[in-house]
């Protein structure tokens, strides 16, 4: 079993054998209990979403009747984040821009695509309440990140099929120091959350920072973007929601 307090500042590898022996062990039972489910003789099973008041049929083959998932979700366009780096939407159905996604229906999880063009260090940012996985699909990059409970910063240099794992409260910058962009997959739980009214940015789980980490360093990291109160931020965070799920609903976005 993973001691999630040890993954902080490891990379982790498609690769690595005992990560790979370790997941297949702990998962072989869950696996072959599936395996007996799809042996019985029940035809469908029904689920009964509550917040939609729809039923849902779950078909032998396990496709889903009811709310259609039988399509392929691919990455939009790039547009660029406040951090200096882009991204495009994906599956991340708090996204009312996403209306093919139902509500929930990753559950609390979220996945982006991200680009960070050849050359480019990101702003130092902060997620306070989430946890993110930064997962590399081409390309080389380096992710300089400070944990809440270590003085210093460390950098981890990640190559294609690699990841890091950024635990809530983790200072991070993306740095491609290279001449080829970078290709990235952000993995986010609970499910990112990023909500506009007009022009303004009401509530972004991504906190600014500074632009350069001797900023940081200057002022021995007490910096007043860093004085963040978690219950305001799980506050706000849970009213950007209700009014996320508010404006899918009424644009469609459960169908």
């Amino acid at each position: 079993m993973i001691d999630l307090p040890a993954v902080q500042g490891r990379i982790f590898s498609s690769e690595d054998p005992h990560l790979r022996a370790g997941w297949q062990g702990e998962h072989r039972a869950a696996i072959d209990g599936k395996r007996n489910i799809q042996r019985s003789s029940t035809a469908t099973r029904l689920f009964r979403d509550q917040a939609a008041g729809s039923t849902i049929v779950v078909t032998p083959t396990g496709r889903c009747e009811g709310r259609e998932m039988d399509r392929i979700f691919e990455a939009g366009e790039y547009f660029t984040v406040p951090d200096g780096t882009d991204v495009s939407a994906f599956l991340n159905a708090t996204d009312v821009t996403q209306k093919n996604l139902p509500w929930d229906a990753v559950g609390d999880v979220s996945i982006a695509s991200g680009r960070v063009p050849a050359g480019v260090h990101s702003w130092v940012h902060v997620l306070p309440v989430v946890t993110q996985v930064t997962y590399i699909v081409g390309g080389q990059l380096t992710v300089r990140m400070k944990d809440v409970d270590r003085p210093r910063f460390y950098d981890n240099a990640l190559t294609s099929g690699q990841a890091v794992v950024a635990r809530p409260g983790t200072l991070n910058q993306l740095r491609n120091d290279t001449d080829l962009d970078a290709y990235v997959l952000y993995i986010v739980s609970p499910s990112y959350v990023f909500h506009m009214e007009g022009d303004e940015v009401v509530y972004d789980d991504a906190v600014l920072v500074t632009q350069t980490w001797e900023e940081l360093l200057e002022h021995d990291y007490e910096v007043p973007q860093l004085r963040i109160d978690v219950a305001d931020v799980w506050a706000k965070r849970d009213a950007a929601r209700r009014s996320l799920k508010t404006t899918k609903d009424i644009n469609g976005g459960q169908t």
